[in-house]
């Protein structure tokens, strides 16, 4: 493997000789997970698939370089706007939308790619290759199979605000910037409230709200998701006690990111460690993993189902229907529930097209697993639309109530209690939040 400064007197010698130059980064995202998980043979031999396969789409003016054992270097003597690179770019992006199969095994691995010129971002190497990098570290944060982004005055922009962000999730719990809310879960069967989903929010000490969809990949990718994620355990723990001491038993829906599925080996121990402490026995927890796991490859999350049911945990499918679910996946893995994604309901009482999808789906749900949580209920319309199996499917939306800050979810439940019904519900979120 060459070093940087090889590299960069290549990319020199080659930009002294041409008037424009395509500098290529590509990067195999969480492959020391997959090396830590299957072993350092099986990842080169991923590795070196991934490589011969960039290599085939090459021609001779090209100069590949292989660096840091997950990352790829390729310098194009051409333009960005020539049908030659565009061809190249298009197949790699194909090569990385299909599984690598490696002595039998099924890896779905997906690549992030960083793409500067010369001279538009730069005349001397080394700022074609920092400008690579930067496009490179944008593109990681798609949630795409593979991603490429281009250098831009913009990207740098993002890139630094990014950073910036890094930073200060870091330190957010410490700052006391990170809280929890609670949506409450409703039982078609008896109309109770059964249980409450946990959601993790951020609020910077200058005010500013941070989305989970901008926050939560910015933690998966910088590493620091395990840490948010035993925050977010103790933190329900603790909770959890203070409503059961109230006499409030609720079962708790936690999300689990597949980066915590796949590179915290002390999760179970540290989880079962929290619960005990706060005496939560392990039967009122469900742990809600997500359709990107579908992206990776398996063999972490079937020790992971297995290990959550051996301690008395239900494990969830979140998201069903967002994404490319695999019907084969779900036969293959024994969920306990699925979480219908609210993006199924939206329109479903838009026309009879759509009401027939839902419920299609939602009954494919309910013949696989044994609980079946419908998300994004807003209205009775929609409710009036799902064709609903009252002995196993709970309803959490906006037609019972909006994620609630845990001191009001006391108040909540009694003022349920007394007017159970779908309008009452509306007037009581909005009174007590």
């Amino acid at each position: 493997m060459p070093n940087e400064s090889i590299l960069q007197e290549t990319l020199e010698r080659i930009m002294s000789q041409n008037e424009s130059v395509v500098f290529t980064l590509l990067s195999l995202d969480m492959f020391r997970t997959l090396n830590e998980g299957w072993g350092y043979f099986t990842g080169g031999k991923v590795y070196k698939e991934a490589s011969w396969a960039i290599q085939s789409f090459l021609t001779e003016k090209d100069t590949f370089f292989t660096i840091d054992h997950n990352k790829f270097a390729i310098i194009t003597p051409t333009s960005l706007k020539t049908r030659q690179y565009h061809k190249l770019l298009k197949d790699m992006k194909n090569f990385f939308t299909h599984p690598i199969t490696i002595d039998h095994e099924i890896f779905e691995v997906t690549a992030s790619i960083g793409i500067s010129s010369y001279p538009k971002d730069g005349i001397k190497a080394s700022d074609i290759i920092e400008s690579a990098n930067i496009a490179l570290q944008w593109a990681r944060i798609s949630e795409s199979h593979v991603n490429a982004a281009f250098y831009t005055g913009t990207v740098r922009d993002h890139q630094k605000n990014y950073t910036k962000l890094k930073r200060d999730l870091h330190y957010a719990a410490d700052r006391g910037e990170l809280f929890l809310e609670y949506q409450p879960q409703v039982d078609m069967k008896n109309n109770n409230i059964v249980g409450v989903e946990a959601l993790l929010r951020w609020k910077r000490e200058d005010g500013k709200i941070i989305a989970p969809m901008l926050f939560i990949p910015l933690a998966e990718s910088s590493g620091n998701i395990t840490n948010l994620g035993d925050w977010v355990i103790k933190e329900v723990c603790l909770q959890a006690t203070k409503w059961r001491n109230k006499g409030i038993n609720l079962r708790l829906s936690i999300n689990i990111s597949p980066v915590q599925i796949y590179s915290d080996y002390y999760f179970f121990t540290k989880l079962q460690r929290e619960l005990s402490n706060a005496s939560i026995p392990t039967s009122i927890v469900d742990l809600e993993v997500t359709e990107k796991i579908l992206q990776d490859h398996c063999g972490f999350l079937e020790k992971f189902i297995k290990q959550a049911q051996f301690m008395g945990m239900r494990v969830y499918l979140d998201d069903f229907g967002k994404g490319r679910s695999s019907i084969d996946f779900l036969r293959k893995f024994h969920f306990d529930g699925i979480k219908i994604d609210r993006s199924i309901i939206t329109d479903i009482a838009d026309s009879s097209r759509n009401k027939k999808f839902a419920n299609s789906l939602i009954q494919l749900a309910g013949s696989i697993a044994n609980y079946i949580v419908i998300e994004g209920v807003e209205s009775n319309a929609q409710l009036e639309a799902l064709h609903i199996d009252e002995g196993k499917t709970i309803i959490q939306g906006f037609l019972f109530s909006k994620p609630l800050r845990p001191e009001y979810i006391p108040s909540f439940i009694s003022q349920y209690k007394k007017q159970p019904s779908f309008e009452g519900c509306q007037k009581l979120s909005n009174l007590t939040i």
